[in-house]
C-alpha cells in the first residue's frame, strides 16, 4: 500500500537523522556546497545553503537532529501523508526528535454523532480539559507503540513494544512530550464511540496472525512465521493488516486496537472489586476517585462490595446488573458498562477481585472472539509484564 511506502520512507529518514554527529555534519557540508554551486543559477538555493551550513555548524547531536527535522524531504512526507488522509494524519517530532504518525481527531460531541439510543449529550470526555475548557483535537498515535533505542514511537512495521508494565509504559508515554501521556479510557471510549456512530467493528489480529472471523485477513508477523502458525509469537508488525483492523475500516483510521497485543490503557482501576475512575485526562493517580460501582463475586455490577474476592469472565455486553443498581454514567461514557446502545461492541471482561488490578483493553493475537474495542481486562496488577502485552500514547491539546 502506497501509504505504508510513505511511512516506511519518512521513517526511514527519520532514522537517518539520528545517526552520529560526524554523518551529520559531513552530509551537511555537502549539501552546502551543492547549494552554493547552484545559487548562481537559482536564487532559492540560498536558503538550501544557509540551512545547510546551520546544520554543519551545530555543536551537538540533539540541536543537529532537530535541525534536520525541518529538512524538506521530510516535511515533504509529512505533508503528503496529510494530504492524502484529509487531515486526518498528522506527523510530529517528539521530545527525542522521533516522528509519531497521529491520527487527529477534532473535537466533537454526541449528538454530533447521532446514535440511536444514546442516552448522552454535550462534548466527548476526552476533550473536556480539566477546567472544562474544550481542547480543539486530540492526536491518537495510528501504531502500537514500538521500541526505537528505549524510545517509544508511532511508525509501521514494527514489532509492538511489550513485556512493560503499566507503570513504565506510563513514563515512556509521558516522556515523550508536554501533551504526552498514556492512552486513557476517554481517548478509547470515544474512538469506540465513533465506530457505534459509525456501525463499524474493526477486526485484528486475533487468530496468530490473522483475524479469526475472516481468515483471510493477515499481517506480517514478526517471527516470520505464516498466520495461524501455532508456534512461536503471533505478534503482528504495526500496521501490516488490512484496512479492516483500523477503527474505522480505513486506511487512514487507528491500526490494531482489536487483538495483536493488549493495551495498557489509564484513568481507571479496579481495587478490591470497585472501580477508581479519574475525572479527566491526564489526572494524576492520587486524585482518581471511588466511583462506588462494584463487580459482585458472582460476576455482576453492583453498589454492594464483593463477599468473595475470586476472579471471572464474562461476554462484556452481557455483564448483567444486580437488582436495584441503577448504572454508573461514567463507567457508561468511558465503555466500562454496557448499556442498550453499547453492548454490541465485541470484546470479554476479565476481573480479580483481590486487591489492586490495572486495566488493559483490545485483546491479543490468541483470544479469538474475546478480543474487540470492549474487551477489557481488569486481571492483571499493575506490575504485569506479558509478550501480549503492550501500549499506546496519546497527545491531548
Amino acid at each position: 500500500m502506497e501509504v505504508n511506502n510513505l511511512v516506511r520512507e519518512l521513517s526511514r529518514l527519520n532514522d537517518d537523522l539520528l545517526n552520529s554527529k560526524s554523518q551529520l555534519t559531513a552530509a551537511a557540508s555537502m549539501a552546502s556546497s551543492s547549494a552554493q554551486s547552484a545559487a548562481s543559477s537559482d536564487q532559492s538555493a540560498k536558503s538550501h545553503a544557509d540551512r545547510a551550513r546551520q546544520i554543519a555548524g551545530l555543536e551537538t547531536v540533539e540541536l543537529a537532529v532537530e535541525a534536520v527535522f525541518a529538512d524538506e524531504r521530510t516535511a515533504m512526507i509529512a505533508a503528503v501523508l496529510a494530504a492524502i488522509s484529509g487531515g486526518k494524519w498528522v506527523v510530529q517530532p517528539d521530545a527525542f526528535g522521533n516522528a509519531q504518525v497521529l491520527y487527529r481527531a477534532p473535537a466533537h460531541t454526541f449528538e454530533t454523532l447521532a446514535i440511536s439510543g444514546c442516552p448522552f449529550a454535550g462534548v466527548l470526555d476526552c476533550f473536556v480539559r480539566q477546567d472544562g475548557t474544550i481542547r480543539p483535537y486530540v492526536d491518537v498515535p495510528v501504531y502500537q507503540m514500538s521500541n526505537k533505542g528505549g524510545r517509544a514511537v508511532s511508525q509501521a512495521n514494527r514489532d509492538p513494544w511489550v513485556s512493560i508494565n503499566a507503570d513504565v509504559a506510563r513514563a515512556r508515554c509521558v516522556e515523550l512530550g508536554a501533551n504526552a501521556l498514556m492512552i486513557s479510557h476517554e481517548v478509547w471510549a470515544m474512538l469506540c464511540w465513533n465506530m457505534i456512530s459509525q456501525g463499524y467493528q474493526p477486526r485484528g489480529n486475533t487468530e496468530f496472525g490473522r483475524s479469526h472471523a475472516n481468515i483471510n485477513e493477515f499481517g506480517r508477523r514478526t517471527d516470520g512465521r505464516v498466520p495461524n502458525d501455532r508456534a512461536g509469537t503471533a505478534r503482528v508488525l504495526t500496521g501490516s493488516g488490512p484496512s479492516a483492523w483500523r477503527h474505522d475500516g480505513t486506511d487512514f483510521g487507528v491500526a490494531d486496537m482489536v487483538g495483536n497485543v493488549w493495551e495498557w490503557v489509564d484513568g481507571m482501576k479496579m481495587s478490591g472489586g470497585q472501580f477508581i475512575v479519574a475525572d479527566y485526562t491526564g489526572q494524576p493517580e492520587a486524585q482518581w476517585k471511588e466511583t462506588g460501582v462494584y463487580i459482585s463475586n458472582t460476576g455482576q455490577f453492583t453498589n454492594t462490595p464483593p463477599t468473595t474476592l475470586n476472579s471471572g469472565n464474562q461476554v462484556w455486553g452481557n455483564m448483567p446488573k444486580a437488582p436495584g443498581y441503577a448504572g454508573n454514567e461514567k463507567l457508561q461514557r468511558l465503555i466500562i458498562e454496557p448499556i442498550e446502545c453499547t453492548k454490541h461492541l465485541m470484546g470479554r471482561l476479565y476481573w480479580n477481585l483481590d486487591g489492586e488490578r490495572f486495566p488493559h483493553r483490545g485483546g491479543s493475537w490468541s483470544s479469538a472472539s474475546n478480543a474487540g474495542p470492549a474487551a477489557l481486562s481488569c486481571y492483571t496488577p499493575r506490575s504485569f509484564v506479558n509478550s501480549t502485552l503492550g501500549f499506546r500514547a496519546a497527545f491531548v491539546s
